[in-house]
């Protein structure tokens, strides 16, 4: 699964976009100026990343511990 974030200048390209989704049997959630959504996506994106280097040895997979140990 891939999480993809799209900002849109108006309406129209709002209304055009979900048409093109909607045709492509694409699953989508649309959000109105929520700055708290591009945190998500950020993060999300990171953990992904994370886990995939975990997956390859390229990082070492860590646990609710060791953030508390961090703070």
């Amino acid at each position: 699964m891939e999480t993809i974030l799209i900002e849109v200048e108006n309406s129209v390209q709002s209304e055009e976009i979900k048409s093109a989704l909607k045709a492509l049997n694409v699953k989508f959630v649309t959000s109105k100026g929520d700055s708290n959504s591009i945190k998500i996506a950020e993060s999300l994106s990171k953990g992904h990343m994370e886990m995939l280097q975990v997956k390859s040895g390229k990082l070492k997979a860590r646990d609710a511990r060791d953030l508390t140990d961090e703070l």
